[in-house]
């Protein structure tokens, strides 16, 4: 171990000098915490965000089924009467869009948290993906709940048939960005080690393919069934991304 001479220990400047280093490495410290502790919240309200949207999303899409009205079928099959008699005071529908609403929001708080973190190209793009797929949910749920709550009584049908289509193909527009070309761009922003990154990637490309097949689905290219794949694949991409998300932002034990 080097010894330092006594002279230069007593000398005047010495005590002043190991001041300041120490100020600075204290200093330095105080930055590095800060950040990391920052990173940590950050990581952590996109995880948070990831699995409460994956939540809400299964839990709507199960709500959606009890409730037993499907503005797609009546739209074609050209029954928007049925559709009415069933929508009606349909409290489980009204219900599910509002959570549907409020997933598209938590997609879009998860991705913008993950794009902060990444500052990658890949998160921005996903971060818009996101938001343009709630700018289309958010008018499309509130024209669903108009039809439900303004038309049905009424029996507008008529008038419900042309705003039904439209819906209904917003309502798919937006699925398609939120749950499918969102995640596929989040899985490349390098927010997760190598080997997670690694199978992220398959399952976003899995909902990015999904997405392709609702598309041709909308188009009649492949049978209208095919295009729910994206409803499995997408829920499984924010359970998983939530789950490792959290995982990875969880101090470590001393």
């Amino acid at each position: 171990m080097q010894v330092l001479p006594d002279g230069i220990r007593s000398s005047p400047g010495y005590g002043a000098t190991i001041s300041a280093h120490e100020a600075d490495l204290a200093d330095t410290c105080t930055v590095v915490l800060t950040m990391r502790n920052r990173s940590e919240l950050v990581t952590r309200v996109a995880g948070v965000s990831s699995l409460l949207a994956g939540t809400i999303i299964t839990t709507g899409m199960v709500l959606y089924a009890l409730a037993g009205a499907d503005l797609e079928t009546a739209v074609n099959s050209g029954d928007m009467a049925a559709y009415f008699a069933a929508a009606v005071e349909n409290h489980l529908l009204v219900v599910t869009l509002f959570l549907w609403m409020i997933a598209s929001l938590l997609i879009v708080a998860a991705a913008t948290a993950l794009a902060v973190y990444t500052r990658s190209l890949a998160g921005w793009l996903g971060t818009a993906s996101a938001t343009v797929g709630a700018a289309v949910a958010l008018p499309t749920y509130l024209t669903m709940l108009a039809l439900i709550n303004v038309a049905a009584p009424n029996g507008s049908r008529e008038v419900a048939e042309v705003i039904g289509w439209a819906a209904s193909r917003g309502d798919w527009t937006a699925t398609v960005l939120l749950l499918s070309v969102t995640p596929m761009l989040l899985s490349m922003s390098g927010a997760w080690h190598p080997q997670v990154q690694r199978w992220l990637v398959a399952l976003g490309a899995t909902a990015a393919l999904s997405g392709l097949t609702a598309v041709a689905a909308l188009f009649g290219i492949v049978p209208s069934p095919t295009g729910y794949a994206v409803l499995l694949a997408g829920p499984l991409w924010l359970f998983a991304a939530g789950a490792v998300t959290l995982r990875a932002s969880a101090p470590a034990a001393p």
